[in-house]
């Protein structure tokens, strides 16, 4: 309505063009991380695209070359969980339809897992911030700074005073 009546006011003409298919045709997609951290929870969604009369739609996914899902369906998308163990892996969409296009039936997407970076946190008492960030990365944890800081990503610094951190 706002589109009409701002070209009514700029005295513009609006044409529209009704386009029906010729063809069925349907294509597949992955969408998700292309690198996560080994053994988190990822999600993936898997998109199917229709033009025409495509209504059902076998859908095969893998996850490096095993099954992990496997049904017709009417869904546009469909959502898969999974825990990847450290390294590269491959995942494969595939639908079966006869369909017009069929150098869109099969999606390929490769996600790299990586370990959990190592942390250092600083900090002179217990804390729910490592129970947080244990979650995320390989924590370790000192009241001192050590001299080799190269074995670490980051250094979270958690309630010491500046003057404490100096002597150390």
């Amino acid at each position: 309505g706002d589109v009409a009546l701002f070209a009514a006011k700029s005295n513009t003409t609006i044409n529209a063009i009704r386009l029906t298919p010729i063809h069925n045709d349907a294509s597949v997609e992955i969408l998700g991380p292309a690198k996560t951290l080994a053994d988190a929870e990822n999600s993936f969604k898997v998109i199917i695209n229709r033009v025409g009369d495509v209504r059902s739609v076998g859908l095969q996914v893998t996850l490096d070359g095993e099954v992990i899902y496997d049904q017709v369906t009417q869904e546009s998308a469909v959502t898969i969980t999974r825990q990847l163990p450290e390294g590269t892996h491959r995942l494969t969409a595939k639908i079966n339809l006869q369909d017009y296009f069929i150098n869109n039936n099969v999606f390929y997407k490769v996600v790299r897992a990586v370990p959990q970076p190592k942390i250092l946190l600083l900090t002179e008492k217990t804390t729910p911030l490592e129970t947080l960030l244990k979650q995320l990365y390989s924590v370790e944890t000192s009241t001192r700074i050590p001299i080799d800081l190269s074995p670490y990503y980051v250094v979270v610094v958690n309630d010491v005073s500046a003057e404490r951190l100096d002597s150390s």
